[in-house]
């Protein structure tokens, strides 16, 4: 079939055809039904414990804390040291009685786990953290990270490799650095 231009697709008459059919649906009924279903999705409640973690655990536990994920009811926080994770299951039932004062019902348990925190929370706004960028690789990291991949044979191989090594060399530096600070 062509359409009055002569090319192949649906005729006029078939596309008026087909807008006719369908009734308009009001505008208002139909943003509730799509935010009917989009508020039962598990992410979107699991984003309003989000929104609302620090009111929840409080400022201090906040900084240190996040909630990663609720899936079946379990809600998974992440907390950015193993201290914070024994803090945390100490405070278990407290924490789970908060959530459900703090109307959500949906959470039936808790487990904490250590990781590196996303997000981090100042006034009760939250802000993407960023990675601090690594230093400059020494002229002797340099050497080692060439003499440690020089027995590599393939050339895209070895280059890659000496990115990690140089890479993993420059960031325990860094470490140290920043330990020997906290401890001094």
């Amino acid at each position: 079939m062509t359409t009055s231009s002569g090319r192949p697709g649906r005729s006029p008459a078939r596309r008026r055809k087909r807008r006719q059919a369908s009734d308009p649906e009001e505008l208002g009924s139909l943003i509730r039904s799509l935010a009917d279903r989009a508020l039962r999705h598990p992410h979107a409640r699991a984003s309003r414990i989000w929104q609302r973690w620090p009111e929840v655990v409080g400022e201090q536990m906040a900084k240190h804390t996040e909630p990663y994920r609720l899936i079946g009811g379990v809600l998974t926080v992440r907390a950015d040291s193993p201290v914070w994770v024994t803090e945390l299951n100490h405070l278990k039932g407290a924490l789970m009685e908060k959530l459900k004062q703090a109307s959500f019902q949906e959470v039936t348990d808790i487990r904490f786990r250590t990781g590196v925190l996303r997000y981090t929370w100042r006034s009760g706004r939250h802000r993407l953290r960023r990675p601090k960028p690594l230093p400059i690789a020494t002229r002797t990291e340099i050497d080692w990270a060439e003499k440690t991949v020089d027995q590599v044979e393939d050339e895209a191989l070895r280059r890659a490799i000496y990115r990690v090594v140089l890479k993993g060399k420059v960031r325990l530096r860094r470490e140290d650095a920043e330990k020997k600070g906290e401890g001094g």
